[in-house]
């Protein structure tokens, strides 16, 4: 069994690894291999970036101790959020799943597989996080050989438990989904609804006893073992505490041990459970309605959107967050003693455009709408339409759903801070120029990496090249200029005009590269 495991899991990994490389010629193969592990290596500089320069300012005010415990459970809480969304989708409804079933393997090794390369996944990111800090911790504080071996140790061990967690999430919110007509609805709003819970109980350490705000070290120690309870074992056993560190590798292997034995116990009848679909017996034949050729392509992008679970809570539920956190800010009048930061609230109301554009310029559905065709993609090219109609109907969905929260969550802001006129014209324009331009954008590279032999949803929506290229490009375009609104003394006025005008080229430049596109090249 555990060859067939290997041989299953080096499947699953190409197919995320390598995603949008199948049937491209040996020349753009290379290429696209080239540019993806360009960027690839950009966003973990990125990572390893932050991580080191934390560690360095954790250091340097003498709060050595709690860069690992921290680091962990960074990494641990990143993994549930990134996973919630994606394990149930990953493990049981992958298209492959019927040919997988008629071959010789057993429920374990189809299990086990795809836990695997998940858990690969995950642990490289843990790896990008935490190596940095235990590299600038050990240069800094000369920990012994012992310290530095169980830290590297138990970087294997932190994905296991947050991945069995979310996964335990996604069933439970699937099952429930399942017994309901509008099946995916329910799976988006309650889906929508753990996350935020799990965000509120993360940040909710405001219990924590003001009293130790002059012993730091006590009181991140304590943050951390409330922001996620296994973290006590860890920190125990980095402190020298040989049987809670023995412990914490124990709990986080039967953890996941038990449930993976759980799943693969009953996996098929979790995989009918899961993907029931509820079907109506009240069909009533009505008029046939015609609309536009626009319209129709627009209607379908909308039922293709809401169809998908994981594309739906990939973007729609960054759009949520952004106008939650407009409205307490709206609600909030003394942010500096809530935020416990001198002269917070000037700052944020000076950085309210960049704030916005964040969520806006990170969101799109177009990076991954037309991998999404998968094996359809003939049907689409064959519509008696021209490409750039469809392509505008995907962008078109984009802009629906993210203008409206855009503008909402200015204009909520402008009142709060009581914005002068230009400055709520940047407040406007800028985010509007970041949703348009990951519209555009995601639309462009989505056609430069597409993947149409995907067996799940997740492999294009959160792994693709193109929505790492979005997100990523996207931060960077919105923490460049706030950097320099921060380090330099140029005013806002000049630095939002010239981000303007780049955000102006930048869409004008991908939409003339859509619109010498045809859909008709995919399909040699």
């Amino acid at each position: 069994m555990i060859r067939k495991c290997v041989k299953l899991t080096k499947v699953q990994l190409k197919g995320i690894v390598f995603s949008g490389q199948f049937g491209a010629k040996r020349g753009q193969k290379a290429a696209k291999a080239a540019t993806m592990s360009l960027v690839l290596a950009l966003v973990g500089l990125v990572f390893i970036f932050y991580s080191a320069f934390f560690s360095w300012a954790y250091i340097m005010m003498g709060l050595s101790e709690t860069v690992m415990p921290l680091m962990m459970t960074v990494s641990s809480i990143m993994i549930l959020f990134t996973t919630m969304a994606k394990a149930s989708s990953f493990i049981f409804s992958s298209r492959d799943n019927d040919l997988l079933m008629s071959l010789p393997v057993t429920n374990w090794a189809i299990i086990v597989s795809r836990f695997a390369s998940l858990y690969i996944y995950e642990t490289v990111i843990t790896a990008v996080i935490m190596l940095p800090a235990l590299c600038v911790y050990s240069f800094l504080c000369g920990p012994s050989p012992v310290f530095v071996l169980g830290a590297v140790i138990s970087m294997f061990f932190v994905p296991l438990v947050p991945l069995a967690i979310a996964t335990v999430i996604g069933i439970v919110i699937t099952y429930i989904a399942a017994r309901f007509k509008y099946k995916n609805i329910v799976v988006m709003v309650l889906g929508t609804a753990a996350f935020l819970a799990v965000m509120y109980f993360s940040f909710n350490i405001s219990s924590v006893d003001e009293t130790k705000l002059l012993q730091m070290n006590t009181l991140i120690m304590d943050m951390v073992s409330r922001l996620y309870p296994l973290a006590a074992l860890y920190i125990s056993g980095m402190g020298g505490n040989f049987l809670a560190y023995a412990g914490y590798l124990v709990v986080s292997i039967a953890v996941a041990g038990i449930i993976i034995s759980l799943i693969a116990w009953r996996f098929n009848r979790l995989c009918a459970a899961l993907t029931a679909h509820r079907v109506r017996g009240n069909f009533k034949m009505t008029q046939l309605k015609t609309g536009t050729v626009f319209g129709s392509l627009l209607k379908r992008e909308f039922k293709r959107y809401f169809s998908s679970t994981i594309y739906v809570l990939n973007t729609a539920l960054i759009y949520v967050l952004l106008i939650i956190g407009a409205v307490a800010l709206f609600f909030i009048k003394d942010l500096d003693a809530v935020l416990n930061i001198p002269e917070a609230g000037t700052m944020i109301g000076a950085l309210v455009p960049l704030l916005i554009a964040f969520f806006a310029g990170i969101t799109s559905t177009t990076s991954a709408s037309l991998s999404l065709e998968g094996k359809n993609l003939w049907l689409v090219a064959s519509f008696p339409v021209r490409s750039i109609t469809v392509f505008h109907a995907k962008i078109g969905l984009n802009l629906i759903l993210g203008i409206p929260c855009v503008l909402i969550a200015a204009v909520l802001c402008a009142v709060r801070f009581q914005l002068g006129f230009t400055d709520i014209v940047f407040t406007v324009l800028i985010p509007v120029l970041f949703t348009l331009l990951a519209a555009v954008g995601g639309m462009a590279l989505n056609i430069h990496f597409p993947n149409f032999t995907w067996t799940n949803e997740a492999a294009v929506v959160k792994q693709g090249a193109a929505p790492t290229i979005t997100v990523f490009g996207g931060m960077a375009l919105v923490f460049i200029p706030g950097a320099i609104l921060f380090m330099t003394q140029t005013p806002s006025l000049v630095l939002y005009t010239i981000l303007a005008v780049v955000l102006i080229i930048l869409i004008i430049l991908f939409y003339m590269d859509v619109r010498r596109t045809r859909l008709v090249q995919f399909l040699d």
